[in-house]
């Protein structure tokens, strides 16, 4: 495993290839290489949304795991925030590969999809202050990228069933239909329906569940979150309770199969680096809870609002954890530190600057540098210095680019 592993950035080869792959399906000329620029690389900007923009995204997914499918009702709030009539009547969703796609709101006109957006069109702009909701109704079955599942097989009959997210850059858009740029937020709130013999995590803080053989999950989330950090898990999976954080609670999640033990052992410093990250940065964590699930289905750790995920590569028993334990905790208190800058505060304009979390992450001295001082030596912290200039200047030798 490298000495640092975040912000999912193993899996964008994955991304690449699908896309083009998509390109190809559909019959578009994929773009050439070009420099630095991956062949799936092209021009895109954010929308302007100065008088139409999403403030909540309720999202209502059915969840069929074996078929690696899910059938959803995602409702959008739409707001005019200024004190002046909107400009524009139409709004574009992204929605890649969606089935079935129905859509309905008071005052809808039209829309159109033509298989990777929804264009919805008002009969008449917004008002200064105005709310609107537009819902829609679809399957996916398959999802290209965002989206991930593993379930048996004749194969391999001993995986365990489960689906989670991984959104980073732009992948929510092949699961949920949402405005996918991260200069754009929204609340959320989440109603999952699955097997009760399974389990279901999502952003915020949990509501209820209710029901007896299908169980209906929901949560919410109050602060505004990019549809890059939207995270939500499903399956059959294990948990370690860790102990909670001036009340709030803090859990370890796998696949069943994983050992509680080893996921205690993996992460059990979250609860002293949440109370050192507080008073470090002098200000309470802003959301509701710390949860963090180790699977294969994603790589490296990606920050998700109040739910990390984590390649399973780092779940640790007691000889691995001998090789281990200082890079985990490396990328634990990276990732955390993530809650407060590029979750909670960003840049809001990105343009071209992806992944997002790139301008995101914390100069120099690094939090990863900051808790070694904190809880090594002087020497250790010198030593993290080192290795991440020696690791700048190896990669530099092959190519620089302006910021």
């Amino acid at each position: 495993m490298p000495d640092h592993i975040c912000c999912g950035s193993s899996v964008a080869a994955d991304l690449d290839l699908a896309v083009l792959e998509h390109l190809e399906s559909t019959g578009a000329k994929a773009p050439s290489s070009s420099g630095f620029a991956s062949a799936a690389a092209y021009k895109h900007y954010a929308p302007s949304l100065s008088t139409c923009e999403p403030t909540h995204i309720d999202i209502a997914l059915a969840f069929d795991i074996p078929a690696k499918a899910i059938r959803g009702v995602v409702t959008t709030t739409f707001k005019n925030p200024r004190a002046l009539p909107g400009i524009s009547r139409t709004v574009l969703l992204n929605a890649v590969g969606f089935l079935d796609v129905a859509v309905k709101g008071v005052g809808v006109e039209v829309w159109t999809y033509d298989g990777e957006r929804i264009a919805v069109t008002w009969s008449e702009v917004f008002a200064a202050g105005e709310e609107r909701v537009v819902e829609v109704a679809y399957a996916v079955e398959k999802p290209l990228g965002g989206l991930y599942f593993e379930v048996p097989t004749a194969d391999f009959p001993n995986r365990v069933a489960h689906a989670v997210t991984h959104n980073e850059p732009e992948r929510a858009r092949y699961w949920l239909p949402c405005i996918d740029y991260p200069a754009v937020r929204t609340t959320l709130s989440f109603a999952l329906t699955h097997p009760s013999s399974t389990t279901a995590i999502a952003n915020g803080t949990l509501i209820s569940e209710t029901g007896t053989t299908i169980k209906t999950t929901r949560y919410a989330l109050d602060l505004p979150c990019p549809s890059y950090l939207i995270c939500l898990a499903v399956g059959d999976m294990v948990f370690y309770e860790d102990e909670a954080v001036d009340g709030m609670p803090v859990r370890y999640y796998a696949p069943r199969g994983t050992a509680p033990a080893d996921l205690k052992r993996s992460f059990g410093t979250t609860p002293a680096m949440l109370r050192w990250l507080q008073k470090k940065v002098g200000v309470k964590f802003p959301y509701p809870k710390y949860y963090q699930i180790a699977t294969y289905l994603v790589g490296g750790a990606m920050e998700n609002i109040s739910l990390v995920t984590w390649v399973a590569d780092v779940v640790s028993d007691e000889t691995t954890a001998l090789d281990r334990a200082r890079s985990t905790a490396s990328t634990n208190i990276h990732e955390m530190a993530h809650s407060y800058f590029g979750d909670l505060l960003v840049i809001r304009i990105l343009g071209n600057l992806f992944p997002p979390t790139l301008v995101a992450d914390p100069f120099p001295p690094s939090p990863e540098t900051l808790w070694l001082e904190a809880t090594a030596t002087i020497e250790d912290a010198h030593y993290e210095l080192l290795t991440a200039s020696d690791g700048y200047l190896s990669e530099a030798a092959r190519y620089t680019r302006p910021i």
